[in-house]
C-alpha cells in the first residue's frame, strides 16, 4: 500500500531539456555568440556525464558548476568563459518553467490521495522558485533537495535525512517516482522504496529494469497510483 509518493523534479515536473536550451540562447544571445543546435547536443553528454559523476561521490555540484561550460566550450571551440557562462546559464535556468505534460493534472490528482514530497538534486531555491512559476507548488508538501540535505541522490544518506522530517512514514509505504535510473530508481529501492520509473525520452527499456514499475507518460501513473 502506498501512502505517500516522492517525485523528481527535471524531466519529471518540469523539462529540464527545453529550460536549458532557453537558457543557453538568452546566454548566448548576451555574448553576441551564434547558438546553433551542437551547442545543446554538446551540452547534453557532458552534463549527464557531470551529474553522474556526482551521484558516484566522485565530484561535488560545485564541481559541475565549476567546469561544466568549460569543457562544452573546449569541444565546440569557442572562447569564452566558461564560469561567466555558468552564472549566465543558471540565471536563466533559474526562470526555466517548462512543463512536462501532464504534470499539473497528475499532481492534482496525486495530492487528493497522497502527501506529495520532491526530491532533487537541483539547487533548493531555483527548485521551489521554479514549481511555484510553473503551478505546481500548491500540490506539494514538502520539498527536498540535495542542496538542503548536503549529499545527493542516490546516496542512502539523502534519503535518511528526508525520512527523518518524516517520522512515522515507512519508506516501504512511498513511491519515488524518476526519470533517473541511478539517482531516483536505485536510490529509492536501496532505501526500501517503492519505486517508478519515468520513461521521459521513450527510450528503449533495460532489460535488466529494476523498477516495480515503469511509465512513459505522467497520465500511466494513475492505473499505478
Amino acid at each position: 500500500m502506498v501512502k505517500a509518493v516522492f517525485l523528481d523534479v527535471d524531466n519529471t515536473l518540469l523539462d529540464f531539456d527545453k529550460c536549458s536550451v532557453a537558457a543557453m540562447r538568452q546566454g548566448f544571445a548576451e555574448l553576441g555568440l551564434p547558438y546553433t543546435e551542437r551547442v545543446y547536443d554538446t551540452f547534453r553528454p557532458i552534463n549527464l556525464g557531470l551529474w553522474q559523476a556526482m551521484e558516484r561521490g566522485e565530484i561535488s555540484q560545485q564541481d559541475i558548476f565549476d567546469t561544466r561550460w568549460g569543457k562544452i566550450f573546449s569541444v565546440i571551440g569557442i572562447q569564452a568563459d566558461g564560469v561567466d557562462f555558468e552564472k549566465r546559464f543558471r540565471r536563466g535556468l533559474h526562470e526555466g518553467a517548462e512543463l512536462v505534460d501532464g504534470a499539473p493534472e497528475i499532481l492534482e490528482y496525486l495530492a487528493a490521495r497522497y502527501p506529495l514530497y520532491v526530491v532533487s538534486n537541483g539547487p533548493q531555491g531555483q527548485q521551489e522558485y521554479r514549481l511555484e512559476k510553473a503551478g505546481l507548488r500548491k500540490w506539494l508538501t514538502r520539498v527536498f533537495t540535495s542542496e538542503w540535505a548536503g549529499v545527493s541522490k542516490p546516496e542512502r544518506r539523502f534519503f535518511e535525512r528526508c525520512f527523518a522530517e518524516l517520522p512515522g512514514l515507512d519508506p516501504a509505504d512511498c513511491m519515488i517516482v524518476g526519470d533517473s535510473l541511478t539517482a531516483d530508481i536505485a536510490g529509492g529501492a536501496a532505501f526500501g522504496m517503492q519505486t517508478c520509473w519515468f520513461n521521459f525520452k521513450g527510450v528503449s527499456v533495460p532489460e535488466n529494469l529494476q523498477a516495480d514499475h515503469w511509465v512513459g507518460s505522467l497520465a500511466e501513473l494513475k492505473s499505478i497510483l
